[in-house]
């Protein structure tokens, strides 16, 4: 049951991804936002963590994909 609830987290994440418009952070883009861990994604070819932020930010989700090695924003 957990590693079936593992894949639909994971498939979810990567439809999502495909769909959604996600924003890189330029390069030298400096954060001032506090972030709070939510999730970590873990399967076949994907390991996101996501966190939420704290207080007023410009996005309210970011998501560390290190398959790719790349911060998403939305």
């Amino acid at each position: 049951m957990h590693k079936i609830k593992l894949l639909i987290c994971s498939m979810f994440v990567v439809f999502a991804s495909s769909a959604s418009a996600w924003t890189t952070s330029p390069a030298g883009v400096v954060e001032n936002c506090t972030w709070q861990y939510v999730n970590t994604y873990k399967g076949i070819g994907v390991y996101i963590v996501e966190y939420r932020s704290v207080g007023s930010c410009r996005y309210n989700t970011k998501l560390y994909d290190y398959r790719v090695r790349e911060i998403r924003y939305y």
